[in-house]
């Protein structure tokens, strides 16, 4: 018997790239929703239950800082996995430092993004290096 899909949530405030995203993950995941901001990821996570978030850092209302501490403040253990054109070794750690199981920079999203998301299911950390490295990081 095969597993079940996995089931993900995808916050992003980029029309567009939500879409690609979906498209892209559609394949691997239940994607049961996607937002435009913080505060409607956090809405829709009590009803829906994903088993795995992708949570833009940028987004209008609450960002993806405010989404990580809220979720901490709940005590929600969903993994995340943030998503952001920001490449500031800082920014990630701060990140990590929230909680983020993952951190993908959307220069990467081709090469790592598949590898980010199994990673944050099985508990491990995921890191994308920078653009002027190879591999990732953990």
């Amino acid at each position: 018997m095969s597993e079940p899909t996995p089931t993900l949530a995808i916050a992003d405030d980029h029309e567009a790239l939500r879409s690609r995203l979906e498209s892209l993950l559609s394949e691997r995941f239940d994607v049961v929703a996607s937002v435009g901001d913080g505060d409607e990821l956090l809405a829709i996570l009590e009803e829906r239950h994903p088993r795995v978030l992708l949570v833009d850092l940028d987004m209008p209302r609450r960002n993806g800082f405010a989404v990580l501490q809220e979720l901490a403040r709940r005590g929600d253990e969903t993994p995340v996995v943030v998503l952001s054109a920001t490449e500031d070794d800082d920014v990630v750690s701060r990140a990590l430092d929230l909680g983020a199981r993952g951190y993908v920079f959307k220069s990467r999203i081709p090469s790592d993004l598949d590898e980010a998301l199994d990673s944050a299911l099985r508990g491990a950390r995921f890191v994308s290096r920078s653009t002027n490295e190879e591999g990732p990081r953990s």
